[in-house]
């Protein structure tokens, strides 16, 4: 008498459980004739043992144990241990419900062949209306097959596996993949590859219920995306030897890229044709080549992770929130307003700041994406690093494109795009043609009406530059510091200075700032070179060197051609010194908001009496401009606040 054992395992679904086990006394039946004796054991991963009633009220005798270790692999182990003295093992997931002759034909066949495992036929049916783009995508597509087929892989939704042999081969399924799927995948490539025999039986079928949860676009996607990083990361387990690894991972990389080309094309084209069938379809492919080049980076997907108290997935708006930044680390030369939102960020409870990486950013699991200064992104030291950062750029755009859950979120830090090639130019206004969610850190910023926003006024520096010890006030002194750019003007307050030291023979010039080309760098130089009283310091400044410059002058001049958000002119402000800045309707509200004799404004190009009459006023002023409005205590609330309200605005968008 030949012993075969239907393995179930299971986790928290109770009612497709008992749905299983009422169809199972039907299903032995059918086998009476073929001189097995069959019994049922039922795995339940849940370590709170929720389907021992279900186990216990079923309509025939249930083996019911409780594997504690999470993860499916654990569980189909388990099976294996339980069945020890078995002779067959037909596995079956708890979400299906075998139709007429399932096992009756998996056992027929299995005689008739004489193999080591057949796999039968997995339907997927639905309970509801489906969007047709899911069944164009092939997501639930499992194609049939001729009986007898021999077979090199074999899932294990509805399986029988000749345990002699299993034993024999001394085959397990890897704990390496309990989280991750695919445990079924490479434990039937193993099977195959160590001589064993695969069949099909098409005559075997389950159906598989396929809950709302999985009716979606989304949830296609991220099945793309997984299933493709675990066949990948399978391929890798079965190659041998570091360097074939090697060539396979390039191979996986070239070919993930391949995809998301040829299924970015094919999405495109059905956008444009209206075509449901190749929008689906390269929508998938891109997730796929996602998929597999995570794989070849090394990245795991978890498809079947647990929840937990430690759980940082969002779920509803009052949950944590991850969020990835565009920003990376803080260094010494990082500017102190990122280096204040990284502290008030990772300080903020409900908030998972993530700080910015390639690998997570395209492969990670967050729920926004928060840029600030995209440009940074797209250039490198030399021609081929940039070219690399827009490659990579451009995949990250396009996965935030793609994703019907991931909110983008920008803060607007400056209105006008910066100098730059067509192609930079073109992505810089795609990224913001998509971004979902807008921050604003003045009142003034032009938004077009109805755009999702909020308002995060950018923070004073008063705190962190009080740790750092103040200079003497050098009379006549003006300073300018900051990265030095074209856009900032600073060759029109020299020529201005040029004609102000005539009438003013006080006045001295100090600046200091990195000049962003080595040419800028050495015009600067030929300008003042024969100036009185200039200093000049064409580096980074440390916050050290910044305090001692800015407190040393009696104003400090940001001759912008375009300003809008300065964080200079706050720095500045913070350590109590006046500035002159051209007029606009920013400078102007902030010269409101913290007092007029603090922010001085000029109209045009600057010139020789404007600078003269701006230092003039700057050495009878007393006390301190009101800051009191860009207080950093409550910045970490605010921009979680922010971060909600976008993926809100995203998810409300995915559902139409």
């Amino acid at each position: 008498m030949i012993t075969v054992t239907i393995g179930v395992p299971t986790y928290r679904r109770p009612e497709l459980l008992a749905a299983l086990l009422r169809t199972l006394p039907a299903r032995i039946a059918e086998c009476a004739d073929l001189g097995v004796a069959v019994d049922v054991l039922v795995v339940d991963n849940d370590p709170a043992g929720s389907a021992r009633s279900i186990a216990a009220d079923a309509d025939l005798p249930v083996r019911y144990v409780v594997e504690p270790a999470p993860g499916i692999v654990a569980a189909r182990n388990r099976i294996l241990d339980e069945s020890a003295d078995r002779d067959l093992l037909a596995f079956i997931d708890d979400d299906e419900i075998p139709r007429e002759a399932w096992l009756s034909s998996l056992i027929e066949v299995w005689r008739e062949h004489g193999a080591d495992a057949v796999m039968g036929r997995v339907i997927s049916v639905f309970d509801e209306d489906v969007d047709p783009w899911l069944l164009a995508s092939g997501t639930f597509r499992r194609p049939p097959r001729r009986t007898g087929t021999v077979l090199q892989v074999a899932a294990a939704g509805n399986l029988l596996l000749d345990l002699r042999s299993v034993r024999r081969l001394g085959l397990r399924f890897d704990p390496s993949l309990g989280l991750g799927g695919g445990e079924d995948t490479l434990f039937s490539r193993q099977l195959a590859r160590r001589g064993g025999l695969i069949v099909w039986c098409n005559e075997s079928e389950t159906e598989d219920l396929v809950v709302a949860s999985r009716l979606s676009r989304a949830w296609a996607a991220q099945r793309a995306y997984s299933s493709a990083n675990a066949g990948t990361r399978i391929q890798l387990m079965l190659t041998d030897g570091k360097i074939r690894r090697g060539i396979l991972r390039l191979k996986a990389l070239v070919g993930g890229v391949a995809r998301i080309v040829v299924g970015g094309l094919r999405r495109i084209f059905g956008t444009l044709t209206s075509n449901i069938t190749h929008h689906a379809r390269g929508t998938r492919l891109v997730h796929r080549g996602r998929g597999t080049i995570a794989a070849a980076l090394g990245r795991r997907y978890d498809e079947y992770r647990r929840p937990s108290e430690d759980d940082t997935t969002m779920t509803d708006t009052a949950s944590s929130i991850r969020v990835m930044q565009s920003l990376g680390a803080p260094r010494p030369t990082t500017n102190p307003y990122n280096k204040m939102l990284d502290e008030a960020l990772g300080s903020t409870e409900g908030l998972t700041r993530l700080r910015f990486s390639w690998g997570t950013a395209l492969f990670g699991r967050y729920d926004a994406f928060h840029w600030h200064w995209p440009e940074a992104k797209l250039h490198g030291s030399t021609w081929w690093k940039s070219t690399g950062k827009f490659l990579l750029t451009t995949a990250l755009v396009f996965r935030h494109r793609l994703s019907r859950r991931i909110a983008v979120v920008r803060t607007v830090h400056n209105i006008e795009l910066p100098d730059d090639n067509a192609p930079r130019l073109w992505l810089l206004r795609f990224i913001d043609r998509h971004t979902d969610y807008r921050i604003v850190i003045n009142e003034t910023t032009p938004l077009a009406p109805g755009t999702p926003h909020s308002l995060i006024l950018h923070g004073d520096y008063r705190g962190w530059y009080a740790k750092f010890p103040s200079a003497e006030r050098v009379t006549g002194q003006l300073g300018s510091f900051g990265g030095i750019r074209r856009y900032k003007g600073l060759e029109g307050f020299i020529d201005a200075y040029a004609e102000a030291v005539t009438v003013e023979p006080t006045l001295s010039l100090r600046i200091g700032g990195r000049p962003s080309t080595p040419e800028l760098g050495d015009d600067l130089r030929a300008r003042t070179a024969d100036l009185p009283g200039v200093e000049l310091h064409l580096d980074f400044l440390s916050d050290a060197e910044l305090v001692q410059l800015a407190t040393s002058s009696d104003l400090i001049v940001l001759a912008y051609r375009f300003m809008h958000n300065s964080g200079s002119v706050l720095a500045a402000l913070s350590m109590d010194r006046p500035v002159l800045v051209p007029r606009n309707e920013a400078n102007e509200a902030l010269g409101r908001e913290v007092g007029p004799e603090w922010v001085l404004m000029y109209d045009g190009d600057l010139d020789a009496p404007t600078v003269v009459e701006a230092w003039r006023s700057a050495t009878t002023l007393t006390g301190s401009p009101d800051l009191s409005r860009r207080d950093w205590a409550d910045a970490g609330r605010a921009h979680a606040d922010a971060f909600r309200a976008a993926v809100r605005v995203k998810r409300r968008g995915a559902k139409r």
